[in-house]
C-alpha cells in the first residue's frame, strides 16, 4: 500500500471498485480545460495576496514619533464573564472578535460608558497575535485585554492604522512565550512611526487603500472561482 494512501486511511482495494462519471473524450477535454482556466485565475489572485506588502518610501526628513505622542491608548474593562451571554445587553468586544470584525457576545450587566466604543474606532488585541481592526461592528463595550487607540490632530486615524500593524507583528515575533504571548499599553505607546506632513499622510493613505481595493477584488475572485470549480464538479456527477 501507498505511504500517502495508508496515511490518509484509504484502502487501495476499495479504490477498484470506485465509480466516477465518464464522458465522451471530448467532453473531458472541455471540462479539464475549464476547470484548469479557472485555477490559473485562483492561484495568480493567491500569489498575488499571499506576497502584497504595502510598500511605503520613508522620507529621511520625517520624524519618528513614539505611538504615546500621537494617541491615547485605552484599555477595556475587566467585565464579569458570567453576565456574557448570546442575547441580552450591550454587545462586547472580546480579543476573538478583533480578526473577525464583528462579536456575538453581549453583556447583561451595568457598565461605565467610558468603555463604549463607537464604530471605526482602532482597536488591538494585546494577547496570542497582536491583531488590528478599524471597527465595524455596531457601538459595544471593550472588554479587558483589548485597547483603543484614539489619535490626536497631528495624525489621520487611517494613516495611524496603516503604520502600525508591522511593528506589531514584529513585537510579537520577538516576545518569547510559554503560553499565550501578552503586549502591554506601554509597549504600544512605545511604538515609533513616521509622521509626515497630514497632507503627505493623505498621499500614502489613498494609494495603500487603493492597492488592498485590489487585494480585496483578489480574494472575491479566489472565492468565486473556487466555488466555480466545485459547482461545474457538482455538476459532473449530477448534483444538485
Amino acid at each position: 500500500m501507498s505511504p500517502r494512501l495508508a496515511q490518509a486511511g484509504v484502502n487501495p482495494k476499495h479504490l477498484k471498485n470506485f465509480q466516477i462519471p465518464l464522458p465522451p473524450l471530448a467532453v473531458q477535454k472541455e471540462i479539464v480545460q475549464e476547470l484548469d482556466g479557472y485555477q490559473k485565475i485562483i492561484d495568480g489572485c493567491r500569489q498575488v495576496v499571499e506576497n502584497y506588502k504595502p510598500m511605503i518610501e520613508i522620507d529621511p526628513s520625517w520624524e519618528m514619533v513614539e505611538l504615546g505622542e500621537l494617541c491615547e491608548v485605552k484599555s477595556g474593562y475587566s467585565f464579569k464573564s458570567e453576565l456574557f451571554n448570546k442575547s441580552k445587553g450591550k454587545p462586547l468586544i472580546r480579543i476573538r472578535d478583533i480578526k473577525p470584525n464583528k462579536t456575538t457576545t453581549k453583556y447583561a450587566g451595568e457598565y461605565d460608558d467610558k468603555f463604549l466604543i463607537e464604530n471605526g474606532a482602532i482597536l488591538i488585541g494585546m494577547d496570542g497575535e497582536f491583531n488590528i481592526c478599524i471597527w465595524k461592528g455596531e457601538k459595544a463595550l471593550l472588554n479587558q485585554r483589548v485597547c483603543n487607540i484614539i489619535p490626536n490632530k497631528k495624525v489621520l486615524k487611517t494613516f495611524v492604522f496603516r503604520m502600525i500593524n508591522e511593528p506589531l507583528k514584529k513585537i510579537e515575533k520577538n516576545t518569547d512565550a510559554i503560553t499565550v504571548k501578552h503586549i502591554s499599553v506601554k509597549q504600544i505607546k512605545k511604538i515609533k512611526i513616521p509622521l509626515p506632513p497630514l497632507a503627505v499622510q493623505k498621499e500614502i493613505v489613498k494609494e495603500i487603500e487603493q492597492e488592498q481595493e485590489a487585494i480585496d477584488r483578489c480574494k472575491w475572485l479566489i472565492e468565486t472561482y473556487t466555488k466555480k470549480i466545485q459547482d461545474r464538479i457538482d455538476k459532473v456527477w449530477g448534483a444538485d
